[in-house]
């Protein structure tokens, strides 16, 4: 009976061990997700009427960790990058306006949370983009 036993936890085992993906499945995995994202938050990202060389959206960076297989969207805050102009758009800021001290006033910018919303919209297609890409890894023909 006990016989019986490890060779059925044995079967399992095989069985679980084979749908895990590996270190490079689980990047492929990852950044499938990251795509979808960056793609929605690009379209999200708030953009400037201005004639500027450079604008927000196009410091837009996506990374995928070598060590983990976890995939990274991000604003970059590099010289020459404007990302972190996201961080104001996204969370607001104080605007300090005025010339000199008798009219100077000081107002809260509300923040648009585009960031926030475009994770909420593009959680559904995250998913699906992640789970097919995990389904073709592991070649399973659900």
């Amino acid at each position: 009976m006990a016989e019986d036993l490890i060779e059925q936890l044995n079967l399992f085992l095989s069985k679980v061990e084979g749908r895990l993906p590996t270190l490079e499945q689980k990047k492929a995995i990852t950044k499938a997700g990251a795509k979808v994202y960056r793609e929605i938050l690009q379209k999200n990202t708030p953009k400037s009427l201005h004639h500027v060389q450079k604008h927000t959206v196009k410091s837009l960076k996506q990374a995928t960790d070598s060590l983990t297989g976890n995939s990274s969207v991000f604003f970059s805050t590099k010289k020459g990058e404007k990302g972190h102009i996201a961080r104001f758009l996204n969370d607001g800021y104080m605007s300090h306006g005025g010339k000199g001290k008798s009219t100077h006033t000081v107002k809260f910018i509300q923040g648009t949370h585009f960031v926030e919303q475009s994770y909420i919209e593009a959680q559904d297609d995250i998913f699906l983009s992640m789970q097919n890409k995990y389904f073709e890894e592991i070649n399973d023909d659900r």
